[in-house]
């Protein structure tokens, strides 16, 4: 027989706690998440990109967001080289992970 050190009491008067467990967050892809984004409509330059359309930001003229619209009441074709307020689902294609693209729902005209 293997002899085992007896381990010691408690202390009196002091609590014991378990260890607190860390949360996990878990991401749900069933969440939409959506954004609003303001910019000027523009032609997509490049044949590879996800769609014909991209959100150009105002200020220096760079690409935000490529836009779609699934919906055949919006046509992006139409806002082109105006500036507007866009409201959709952003997501990412497998292609261009750094430029979201925006699935439309809503535009409105700035001025």
């Amino acid at each position: 027989p293997v002899a085992t050190a007896p381990t010691p009491p408690a202390p009196v008067g002091e609590i014991v706690r378990p260890p607190i467990a860390q949360p996990v967050l878990i991401e749900d892809p069933t969440i939409k998440r959506l954004v609003s984004r303001e910019g000027i409509v523009r032609r997509s330059v490049s044949i590879q990109a996800p769609t014909y359309f991209v959100l150009e930001n105002p200020v220096n003229r760079r690409t935000m967001n490529y836009i779609h619209s699934g919906d055949t009441n919006i046509v992006l074709k139409s806002f082109e080289g105006k500036r507007i307020l866009v409201t959709g689902e952003e997501l990412l294609d497998e292609r261009w992970p750094n430029t979201p693209v925006i699935a439309v729902e809503t535009v409105e005209i700035m001025p």
